[in-house]
């Protein structure tokens, strides 16, 4: 239970700032309501929050959409301050034109990730104030400052209440990825379909490129070349181990004969004890040089014995591509550890 709540901290950690922002939302409209005397001004202040902390729990990623959201919210008042300027007591045709503008709001958030926030925002500003019971100028600027007020105190509590920092968060989905490979390579000897692992990798490498992105708006000095380049030597790492599962799963009458080779069998326990230390190094986001040292030389060594039991075994002779793969995963583990220092 313990591993399970802390494995979604973050997302307990984003509800409780959607409670704290909520109520904080619900006062200050509440107030706000009293001192203009507009009823319920708190709901459409609370739903914003609500609409804007849901999706996006970062720091990173709330400042970066926050210009979208504010942008989206600008337009979709400003066009639906005009259609009621212009189109006054005609609320068919202020129909018809907010539809039309929220085609182009939605339009524009499918097919721009980029304008995604300021397509959706713009579009519920639209559906806000023209679709109300009351359409007029003064229910305009209201809903407006309601949707504006949201996202300002979404925004002050993301930053300030535990924020969630997505440069921490990225080497959490190293650590995730590493034992993702690492629980590929615990099944090398009992085969079967991987795909549920595979999902799960893939799903981090998304990720990871997402949380890229969102560090540029909190550590602007930082060098994204290292984070990338991490990314793409976790990839290198999942390939190499899954040609290994692959060709024994292919092979399967070869599998026990690894199996049963010491040498084999004490570079595979080696290579999982190293994808152990790596995930704690990740977790910790500190790479002990002398360590990563002293595995890449023992896994030197227990690869040179493995292939020369490959030339005594003559059943594991055409194996070259275990072989080839094994050196590939120690020179990326090496790799790995160089440029994560580079970091440090």
């Amino acid at each position: 239970m313990t591993n399970l709540l802390y494995s979604k901290r973050y997302s307990l950690i984003n509800a409780l700032k959607a409670v704290v922002a909520s109520a904080i939302a619900y006062l200050v409209g509440h107030l706000l309501g009293e001192w203009l005397n507009v009823g319920q001004m708190y709901a459409w202040i609370v739903i914003t929050v609500l609409v804007v902390m849901s999706s996006q729990p970062n720091l990173g990623g709330a400042l970066e959409k926050a210009k979208m959201r504010f942008l989206g919210t600008l337009i979709g008042s400003i066009c639906s301050i005009i259609v009621i300027l212009i189109f006054p007591e005609m609320s068919m045709v202020q129909l018809i034109l907010g539809l039309g503008i929220i085609a182009i709001g939605v339009f524009t958030a499918t097919n721009s990730s980029k304008y995604t926030y300021a397509g959706v925002l713009g579009s519920v500003t639209v559906a806000i104030i023209l679709f109300s019971s009351d359409v007029s100028l003064a229910t305009a600027c209201y809903r407006t400052l309601e949707v504006l007020i949201g996202i300002t105190i979404a925004i002050i509590v993301n930053r300030y209440f535990f924020p969630i920092h997505a440069y921490k968060r990225i080497n959490q989905s190293f650590c995730d990825t590493v034992n993702c490979i690492a629980s590929l390579n615990n099944r090398l000897f009992a085969g079967g379909d991987y795909d549920d692992v595979l999902v799960e990798i893939f799903s981090h490498f998304s990720k990871q490129i997402a949380l890229q992105k969102e560090i540029m708006h909190e550590k602007p000095n930082i060098d994204l070349k290292v984070l990338k380049v991490t990314t793409r030597h976790l990839r290198q790492l999942y390939r190499y181990t899954s040609v290994i599962y692959d060709y024994i799963e292919t092979y399967p009458e070869k599998r026990e004969k690894f199996q049963q080779n010491p040498a084999f069998k004490a570079l595979y326990d080696e290579i999982n004890h190293t994808f152990k230390v790596m995930s704690i190094s990740f977790k910790k986001n500190v790479f002990d040089q002398g360590e990563y040292q002293k595995i890449i030389t023992k896994l030197e060594e227990l690869l040179k014995e493995f292939s020369q039991s490959m030339s005594i075994q003559s059943e594991l002779r055409h194996a070259s591509v275990v072989m080839f793969s094994f050196k590939k995963l120690i020179d990326t583990v090496q790799m790995i550890e160089e440029n994560h220092n580079l970091l440090s």
